[in-house]
């Protein structure tokens, strides 16, 4: 018996009837929406956007209005065919939306070159979908910095990216800026779905575009049950872990002392940087990195950027009833590429976040110029990245660390995160708790999953 299958409405193909729990899990793992009719044994997908709400509008009435909206309109063009709802008008006046953009151009003088500004509040709660803007926006060429405001804003308003044009830039340059920041704004916005929501690109690709990259997944012959071929072999390749760990991984934090350390730079502020609907604002806090220097084909092959993580942990279990079990673990870092790695961060996740509380010697952010370890090279040990880290972890089961001094790992060495504790009591539902790891390399724009993990039955 066969079962069909439906993208959009538009059906795509025909599978066995016994494949449709690997392939459940396939649409899943890939951030697809889907749903099974038992009775009429039809499978629909539908893209992982549908459902999300992109608010775009322009800054103002003032000249350069009709050019804020003709790369407002860009953006939408690049969105509109993945899922996605896009609306365009005041994000204020939207209650649900998942992003909210408002893009404004000023003019500065003609002796300065471009710059894009993307404006941020000192009690931000949108790091994340700055960081990937900044992030995608860098790579126009031109200067991207983000700037805090004083004035505060509300997460309703959206996020205020400024173009700064030079006057008496010609017709056709004007047209080349406003091409590039579109298509890299809309790539900021998808960056953002899949690190912030953790929505795969397969899931919103065009049904087209999943056939010619697919192999043919997704045949047009109605008989045909490739479809169910490719996602069996796609889910077994995920059996393997390594991919679902790295769908897992948690969010970054966009603003870790390691990341500004590398990525950051403070600048001064000048006379024609104003805040969208402000004229008050803080010195730049991130400015584009430079790119790498071209490399000849031999050196781009050998060489490499590449890491194992594992666990390496003992747990003791009191005789006493109803204690808690110690966990004592290390994480270690092993540097298996060619190339030497720089300031490891660390995360430990647990789940579920109120069955374990974490111990040992990481220091809290406050703490650490009176109670780390001094050595003549300064002070050393690991420290929490967030001041708040305790209620972090209460709220995600997250714990994120990283090095107090700067650490550098060379090729076949290895770096080892040393006697962690955790307290593990039984959960209140279920019996099981785990905990993950993931290392993240800021500066190098790296991020690699523990091979194994920690997983306890209580």
């Amino acid at each position: 018996m066969d079962v069909e299958v439906y993208y959009a409405g538009q059906r795509s193909g025909t599978m066995p009837y016994t494949s449709v729990p690997a392939f459940r899990l396939f649409c899943k793992q890939n951030g697809f929406q889907i749903r099974w009719d038992a009775e009429q044994k039809r499978i629909d997908l539908d893209s992982g956007l549908r459902g999300k709400v992109c608010v775009l509008t322009a800054g103002g009435a003032g000249k350069d209005a009709s050019y804020e909206w003709e790369i407002v309109n860009r953006v939408q063009a690049f969105l509109s065919d993945y899922g996605a709802e896009i609306v365009m008008g005041e994000p204020a006046k939207i209650l649900k939306k998942d992003v909210a953009i408002r893009f404004s151009v000023k003019e500065i003088r003609a002796s300065v070159p471009p710059k894009l500004i993307v404006f941020r509040s000192e009690n931000e709660s949108r790091r994340t979908l700055i960081d990937c803007l900044h992030h995608e926006l860098k790579q126009t060429g031109m200067t991207c910095v983000v700037k805090l405001q004083r004035e505060a804003r509300s997460a309703s308003s959206g996020i205020a990216i400024q173009f700064q044009l030079p006057q008496g830039t010609d017709a056709e340059q004007r047209k080349a800026y406003g091409e590039s920041i579109a298509f890299y704004l809309s790539s900021g916005i998808l960056h953002y779905f899949l690190t912030g929501l953790r929505i795969s690109p397969l899931s919103y690709l065009s049904l087209h575009l999943l056939k010619a990259f697919g192999g043919g997944a997704a045949a047009d012959d109605a008989d045909s049950a490739d479809v169910a071929d490719s996602a069996a072999a796609e889910t077994a390749a995920y059996s393997g872990g390594t991919s679902e760990q790295q769908e897992a991984a948690p969010t970054e934090p966009a603003e870790t002392e390691a990341a500004m350390a590398a990525q950051t730079t403070e600048a001064q502020p000048d006379h024609d940087t104003a805040a969208a609907g402000t004229d008050e604002a803080e010195p730049e806090a991130s400015l584009q990195g430079a790119g790498p220097l071209p490399e000849t084909p031999r050196q781009a092959e050998a060489s490499r950027l590449e890491a194992e993580v594992f666990f390496d942990y003992t747990v003791l279990r009191s005789d006493v009833e109803n204690r808690p079990f110690l966990l004592i673990g290390n994480i270690c870092v092993k540097n298996t590429g060619t190339e030497a790695l720089y300031n490891p961060v660390v995360c430990l996740r647990a789940d579920p976040a109120d069955s374990i509380k974490m111990g040992g010697q990481i220091l809290p952010p406050n703490l650490v110029e009176t109670l780390g370890v001094q050595s003549s090279a300064g002070i050393k040990g690991w420290r929490y990245l967030e001041d708040d880290w305790f209620t972090q972890a209460k709220e995600r089961g997250e714990y994120w660390m990283g090095p107090i001094h700067p650490v550098r790992i060379e090729p076949k060495a290895t770096e080892t995160f040393q006697n962690f504790q955790f307290s593990v009591v039984k959960p209140e539902t279920g019996n099981t708790v785990t905990v993950e790891g993931y290392v993240f390399f800021q500066e190098q724009g790296l991020q690699f999953a523990a091979n194994n993990r920690i997983a306890l039955s209580l």
